[in-house]
């Protein structure tokens, strides 16, 4: 079944479309990759409905 939508794909005509990335004649400009905390927590917890502390309150789903 998949097949067949690549093989329909294979079928558009792409002469004219420039490709957008990945021909070596441009390299992206990529940021550093840095695990961060946020540091934002209390601007997420304004969002919330309800919270406890640093924690979000949900419904109790399981009795």
């Amino acid at each position: 079944m998949a097949s067949c939508w690549v093989e329909q794909l294979n079928e558009v005509d792409i002469t004219d479309v420039p490709p957008m990335i990945g021909t070596g004649l441009a390299i992206p400009r990529l940021r550093e990759d840095v695990v961060t905390d946020g540091d934002k927590r209390d601007a997420v917890l304004a969002n919330a409905p309800d919270s406890v502390g640093p924690y979000f309150t949900v419904p109790k789903v399981v009795e």
